[in-house]
């Protein structure tokens, strides 16, 4: 099946998967992380999306950023990755530097979990089979698993010129991701979205305070983001979180002026997102690059 994303980019992709579907339903996955990025990241500029998964996001990223920006795209799934490959070639995604690559704080080999075809982004690095029920496993019987390369986004970005957003979703990687991308973080200070799942990081060995803490320790600020808004991120709040959300992350320096920023976009692009040709979203595929 292939669909238009609200940012003017095709996509092809499998409509049992519920990432797909909700994208096919509406031209986009997660419409408040595009804004953010358009906030942030201009035309011509890099973004690393680290976790692509099928490119429900990568083509809207590549669309903001236009012809003379890159996306790099990290997706270790061999199936994912074959998927992203494929429309790149067929929509002619030049903008778009595919690694099949997991990102962490240690380069190696790990075992990948590989869900199933209806939830192609739930997959993840292996870290102890015993913390792992066959509940929580891609395969109630029979659990499945591929070697997957890691690396480091320190090692991968010493040859980014640049570096103005970068988006994570790794179900639960995130702390090691931030662990692996110090140097890189201190030499561009992009803002940030990651995920924040309390769940997903404690079955990585990991907590949302850990996570904050990573990020005090960079000299960011985080805030979790809503329907149309922005609260900080605090230690009480995290102690009280259940749920995951996304986190936009940035520089401590000028925190505040880059949250009204965010803002502003979340709020001028979200009155109507699924209005075509009338979302400011849309119109990034116009500007001059």
């Amino acid at each position: 099946m292939e669909r238009q994303s609200i940012t003017g980019g095709h996509l092809l992709g499998q409509p049992d998967d519920f990432h797909y579907r909700d994208f096919a339903v509406t031209g986009f996955y997660e419409w408040r992380t595009l804004a953010m990025v358009r906030a942030f990241a201009p035309r011509g500029g890099t973004v690393v999306e680290v976790g692509a998964n099928v490119g429900t996001e990568t083509v809207g990223l590549a669309d903001l950023v236009g012809p003379s920006g890159c996306v790099h795209a990290f997706e270790p799934l061999s199936r994912n990755a074959q998927l992203l490959s494929l429309n790149s070639e067929r929509f002619h995604w030049t903008n778009v530097e595919i690694h099949r690559l997991a990102l962490s704080d240690k380069a190696g080999t790990l075992q990948f979990t590989i869900p199933a075809e209806t939830s192609s982004g739930t997959g993840h690095l292996l870290r102890d089979a015993s913390r792992h029920p066959a509940s929580e496993l891609p395969h109630d019987d029979m659990p499945t698993y591929e070697a997957v390369d890691v690396a480091t986004l320190d090692d991968v970005a010493e040859r980014f010129e640049r570096l103005d957003f970068l988006a994570c979703d790794t179900e639960g990687e995130e702390v090691r991701v931030l662990g692996g991308a110090r140097r890189t973080l201190e030499r561009w200070a992009p803002p940030m979205v990651l995920e924040a799942s309390p769940k997903l990081l404690v079955r990585a060995g990991s907590s949302l305070q850990e996570l904050l803490s990573t990020l005090e320790s960079m000299e960011y600020k985080a805030y979790a983001v809503a329907r149309f808004g922005l609260t900080p991120v605090t230690t009480t709040t995290v102690a009280q979180a259940t749920h995951a959300t996304n986190w936009l992350c940035l520089p401590s320096s000028h925190a505040s002026k880059g949250r009204l920023r965010a803002l502003r976009s979340i709020v001028h692009c979200g009155w109507a997102p699924r209005v075509w040709r009338m979302n400011p979203l849309d119109s990034a595929r116009t500007r001059a690059t």
